[in-house]
């Protein structure tokens, strides 16, 4: 390495120190420029990237080339279809059934016996006549509001006293007497009194509570 030389002369008139730096020698080695240097250590690098890369490369492809085709395959499941069975032809019936379904339809085209309907004609007559018997009843009386009236006073009378009489409440007809407080009036106990033990009371509107009846079921 060459060495610096410092001397101290005094300048002539002047009084200061002058530094003097002595050349460097001929054999000193080249000094290069960062730039150059940089790019000479890259183009150093290139072949050892480019090796490590064709090593991952032949790493990575190695395996896929030696894999199984069938091992490709079962990972991709290939679809399923399912064909329905087509219609198979029937066996033809034997001579027997055949014989047995042409015999149902005559019977079904020629129809009953006519002495069958007749049973059947009578006995839905004889219902509704019957029937007709038990559910008309018949009226008995009283035929008027004021006649009705006058059946409840007769009837409170012989049950209850002379001076009793009927009255109509929020709850129906009751007997009132003197001296005590009101008793219910029975109104089907009133129809068996005046028309016999046959007899039952009905109401024929539940807003007019003059509407009770004595009715006897059949004739």
């Amino acid at each position: 390495m060459p060495e610096d030389v410092t001397a101290r002369h005094r300048a002539g008139g002047a009084g200061r120190l002058l530094a003097v730096r002595s050349a460097s020698p001929r054999h000193a080695a080249p000094v290069f420029a960062p730039s150059v240097a940089s790019a000479t250590r890259t183009a150093a690098k290139m072949p050892w990237a480019l090796s490590v890369l064709a090593m991952l490369m032949l790493v990575v492809v190695t395996p896929l080339a030696l894999r199984a085709p069938d091992t490709q395959q079962a990972t991709v499941p290939l679809p399923t279809f399912s064909v329905p069975a087509l219609p198979t032809e029937t066996d033809p019936a034997p001579a027997t059934t055949r014989r047995q379904l042409q015999a149902d339809r005559q019977v079904i085209k020629i129809g009953p016996a006519p002495s069958a309907a007749a049973p059947s004609a009578s006995a839905s007559a004889s219902v509704p006549a019957s029937a007709s018997a038990v559910v008309a009843p018949v009226l008995l009386g009283p035929a008027s509001n004021a006649e009705l009236l006058s059946s409840l006073n007769s009837y409170c009378r012989a049950t209850y006293g002379q001076f009793t009489r009927a009255m109509s409440t929020a709850d129906g007809w009751v007997c009132g007497t003197f001296g005590r407080g009101p008793v219910a009036l029975d109104l089907d106990a009133m129809c068996r009194w005046s028309y016999g033990d046959r007899a039952r009371a009905v109401l024929g509107s539940a807003t007019d509570p003059q509407s009770w009846r004595c009715y006897r079921d059949g004739p």
